[in-house]
């Protein structure tokens, strides 16, 4: 073993896994181990609001009375009583749901996993949003599929770019609600044109929905586009995010037509998620009310949502951002400034975040970031925002600029990506 050197693997890689980026995001959480770190770079949940005693008395639950089941191997569409949980969800949405329509998963990371098995070849066109999940990106990205953007506007996709992106796409993945990165709520004008548009072309829907109960402001409740759309769709859930990311458990919804190749999928994958962690996590859930909790978490996330806004308005004037009705992020442009330029000396002075650039499959706009704000209590908050505007000291413009701006801008930047 001594006489080979690293760079003399390579011809053993696959170029697939050669032509995917390692996520960013992935190696920050190593680096940000450091307590003088203040991190807004993962999308963590607050971890004091796990509810820990009550998984654990799940646990015990599932050990003395379904042991044996909890640990033998189990089907690969997920333990039944876990998706009739999400069918009765569904329904109460006024979502008609069977119950042989639910896959579950070992979290949606998984189901974007298997989604690109099972619908993309080399070279086949999908849609994104632009800036979209980077965790989509890299996971289509092992299948080389060409990616296609639609640039993002305040209340959702901007149209004739959709229109445009759409034509002979086999599919459009998109987070309507409260978007990862950009914390934008799609409105219902926008959701009625994107349904017709799709129609038009029978485009495949890939709807996720993670942070659809992380909401802070009065609103509204939209229907899901799935349930405007009367072509193909597959709709994604996950428990990561309103219980506990740790359990890696998430969903797929689609119709029966769909769902077939789906399981061929996940039986090459993995043959089926978790029994045991399935069995704890719907004792769980039928022993209590879940509105309880997304209460108790929509209270803590709002003061943090609302911290992280005045900070950057007080210490970072000049900085573009949204201010999120809802989900886990704040995005905010530096005019000027490439974030990932200056993300280690930002670093050395005490703070991560995400760099814009890993949102983009073209073009990146290099001004851009993502700060997370789900993971630290309101001080630490306003401490990190300081600590980044001192070390951005003397790059920014001097006068400020419009929140809105950030979106209009990576408009502007991704027109050539089409």
């Amino acid at each position: 073993m001594s006489d080979f050197t690293h760079d003399s693997f390579q011809h053993l890689f696959s170029q697939r896994i050669l032509n995917t980026p390692r996520s960013f995001i992935r190696e920050m959480l190593t680096v940000t181990q450091n307590s003088d770190i203040i991190s807004f770079a993962g999308g963590l949940p607050e971890p004091s609001l796990f509810p820990v005693e009550e998984i654990a008395q799940a646990a015990q639950t599932a050990l003395s009375e379904e042991g044996s089941r909890a640990l033998q191997y189990s089907t690969t569409e997920g333990y039944t009583a876990l998706r009739q949980w999400i069918v009765d969800d569904y329904e109460r949405r006024g979502m008609h749901t069977r119950v042989d329509e639910i896959i579950i998963t070992a979290g949606s990371q998984q189901a974007l996993d298997l989604i690109a098995k099972a619908f993309i070849d080399p070279g086949t066109p999908v849609l994104f949003e632009r800036p979209a999940y980077l965790g989509a990106l890299q996971a289509f990205a092992l299948s080389a599929p060409e990616i296609r953007e639609t640039t993002l506007q305040p209340d959702g996709p901007e149209l004739t770019s959709l229109e445009r992106g759409v034509k002979g796409a086999r599919l459009f993945y998109c987070v309507p609600e409260f978007q990862n990165p950009s914390g934008v709520y799609y409105s219902m004008p926008k959701r009625r044109a994107i349904v017709e548009i799709l129609r038009r072309e029978q485009t495949l829907l890939v709807e996720d929905e993670p942070y659809r109960e992380l909401y802070y402001n009065d609103r509204e409740a939209l229907p899901a586009l799935a349930a405007l759309y009367d072509g193909p769709s597959i709709s994604l859930g996950s428990f990561s995010k309103i219980v506990a990311p740790g359990m890696r458990l998430g969903w797929i919804r689609a119709d029966r037509r769909l769902i077939d190749k789906l399981l061929v999928a996940k039986q090459a994958t993995d043959l089926h998620t978790s029994s045991f962690n399935q069995i704890v996590l719907y004792n769980y859930l039928s022993s209590r009310s879940l509105n309880n909790r997304l209460a108790e978490l929509r209270r803590c996330y709002r003061e943090r949502r609302d911290a992280m806004s005045d900070a950057l308005r007080t210490f970072l004037p000049q900085a573009e951002f949204t201010d999120p009705q809802g989900g886990m992020f704040h995005w905010v442009r530096l005019p000027g400034i490439d974030t990932a330029g200056i993300f280690r000396d930002v670093l050395e002075a005490g703070v991560a975040y995400v760099p814009g650039t890993s949102f983009y499959a073209h073009n990146p706009d290099t001004e851009t970031m993502r700060l997370n704000f789900t993971n630290s209590a309101p001080d630490v908050i306003v401490d990190g925002v300081r600590r980044l505007s001192t070390a951005v000291s003397g790059m920014l413009p001097t006068s400020p600029r419009k929140k809105s701006e950030v979106l209009a801008s990576s408009t502007q930047a991704g027109r050539a990506s089409l």
